[in-house]
């Protein structure tokens, strides 16, 4: 979908959700295979809001930038609860996920699978961001975290190494495993 949503609800019902660019501030509802994907326009920016409650088998509630859809560009959030229920996990492969001074952000955990070319970051100036799950790089390069706005991660990070980026500070108070890893 290119365009805008907001404000209602969307019940996938066992369906997927596809956006490529534009501001989607809904709700988003289904279990047992309702996924949104992200993707399909490196130079897009998906501003994403609401209360993403849909949940996938797999646990992956949310993919941004998979082969599937193509890259993304940047997913902005709007709200804490856009990623996904914490049952759910979310998963960037090409593409920048922009916390956007969001606190709490509610995701369980998040795959950075696409190296270099997968991004956390917050890119508010005026807000801290904060996420407390885990982080798995998936021993796939140095996905990139950080952003011009200050970002805090609680949770553990695993797999592998991570770069930072931006003038913003990243802080890092849960366990670390991550090899190479300078924070």
């Amino acid at each position: 979908y290119r365009g805008s949503i907001v404000n209602g609800t969307i019940d996938l019902n066992g369906h997927n959700a596809y956006l490529q660019n534009g501001t989607f501030t809904m709700n988003l509802t289904g279990g047992g295979g309702s996924r949104l994907w992200i993707g399909g326009d490196a130079g897009a920016t998906v501003n994403l809001g609401g209360i993403n409650a849909s949940t996938f088998s797999d646990t992956n509630s949310t993919i941004i930038g998979h082969p599937t859809t193509g890259a993304a560009g940047n997913v902005v959030l709007q709200s804490a609860t856009a990623l996904g229920p914490s049952s759910q996990n979310a998963q960037v492969f090409t593409g920048t996920l922009d916390l956007n001074g969001q606190t709490g952000v509610g995701i369980g955990g998040l795959l950075m699978a696409g190296a270099s070319a997968s991004k956390l970051v917050n890119g508010n100036t005026s807000a801290a961001a904060t996420f407390a799950g885990t982080i798995n790089l998936n021993n796939n390069g140095s996905p990139e975290i950080g952003g011009a706005g200050d970002l805090t991660h609680g949770g553990a990070v695993s797999n592998g190494a991570v770069g930072e980026t931006g003038a913003g500070a990243v802080t890092r108070a849960g366990g670390n495993t991550a090899a190479g890893d300078g924070g």
